[in-house]
């Protein structure tokens, strides 16, 4: 989100110099703003909120389960493999 590539190249080694590269770094600065808020709710309910720690668990286990489907359907190609 703070990078300037938003990480997409510098991290991810995905190639922006493409057409839609700007998208592709738009969308995950988008997805790493999203993650932020989604951390400050995560501590929020470990510090004060201790009943919905289930939830928060069953909510992030269904978010990498999304991901997993999605990366199975939609595969990212890379120009290497990231560190």
């Amino acid at each position: 989100m703070f990078y300037r590539d938003s990480g997409a190249q510098s991290f991810a080694t995905m190639n922006v110099s493409v057409d839609g590269g700007k998208n592709i770094v738009a969308i995950l600065g988008h997805w790493g703003g999203l993650q932020l808020i989604m951390s400050v709710f995560i501590w929020i309910v470990l510090w004060r909120y201790r009943e919905f720690i289930p939830l928060m668990i069953a909510e992030v286990a269904i978010e990498q389960i999304i991901r997993i489907v999605v990366h199975r359907m939609k595969p990212v190609i890379t120009a290497r493999t990231p560190p």
